[in-house]
C-alpha cells in the first residue's frame, strides 16, 4: 500500500453515506471523528471499542483508505445482533475499506487483557456504559496508548451515570483534555 496525504480530505464528500448509517453519534460528532482520522500519520494504529453498525468505523476508516493506517474494531456484535454484524461487515466492505478496518468479534475485555505493548495512536471507546466496564476499557486503553496518543470516550453526559463516573474518576490520566460535545479525550 502507499500512503496518501489525507489532510486534504473533506468530510463533506463522505458525509451522506456516513450520517446515513445507523448509529449514536450526535450532530458535529461524526465530523470530530472524521477530523482525528484525517490528522493520523500513515501507519499509525486505531482502536474502536464498540462499532454497532460501523456509523464511527466509517469515519474514522475513511480517511485511513488507501494507507498503511489500520483501524481494529472490537465489538461482541451478539446479544441477537448478528444481523448488526452483518450490516457493519457491509457497510466496511461498501465502501472498500477492507483493507484497513478490521473486525475483533469479542468482548473488548477479552481482546485488549492480553496485550501488554502500547500499540495504538488514537482509541475511541463507545461500547458498553456499565462503570465498572467502562473502568476497564479506559484502563486497558491506557495501558496501549501510545505516548503522546489520544482516548476520546462517547456518551459522557448525565444521560449515562456509568461513563460520567468512569471518565471524571480516571480523566487524571490524560493531559490536555477536551470535548466534542458528549465526547470527551484526552492525550497520554
Amino acid at each position: 500500500m502507499t500512503g496518501v496525504d489525507t489532510k486534504f480530505m473533506n468530510y463533506n464528500e463522505y458525509k451522506k453515506v456516513i450520517e446515513g448509517t445507523t448509529g449514536f453519534l450526535v450532530p458535529g460528532q461524526e465530523q470530530w471523528l472524521f477530523g482525528q482520522a484525517v490528522q493520523r500519520r500513515n501507519g499509525e494504529v486505531l482502536l474502536e471499542i464498540g462499532s454497532y453498525y460501523g456509523r464511527s468505523s466509517l469515519c474514522l476508516g475513511f480517511p485511513l483508505k488507501n494507507t498503511d493506517s489500520v483501524l481494529f474494531c472490537v465489538d461482541k456484535w451478539e446479544d441477537g445482533r448478528c444481523a448488526v454484524y452483518k450490516d457493519w461487515e457491509k457497510n466496511i466492505l461498501s465502501n472498500g475499506l477492507q483493507n484497513n478496518v478490521f473486525p475483533i468479534q469479542m468482548h473488548s475485555h477479552k481482546a485488549l487483557e492480553g496485550l501488554k505493548t502500547p500499540f495504538a495512536d488514537f482509541i475511541f471507546i463507545d461500547g458498553d456504559h456499565e462503570y465498572e466496564t467502562v473502568v476497564k476499557d479506559i484502563d486497558n486503553a491506557y495501558s496501549l496508548l501510545k505516548e503522546g496518543g489520544m482516548v476520546a470516550v462517547h456518551d459522557v453526559i448525565d444521560k449515562f451515570p456509568g461513563i460520567l463516573k468512569a471518565w471524571v474518576e480516571k480523566r487524571n490520566l490524560f493531559k490536555d483534555r477536551g470535548r466534542c460535545t458528549s465526547i470527551a479525550y484526552g492525550y497520554k
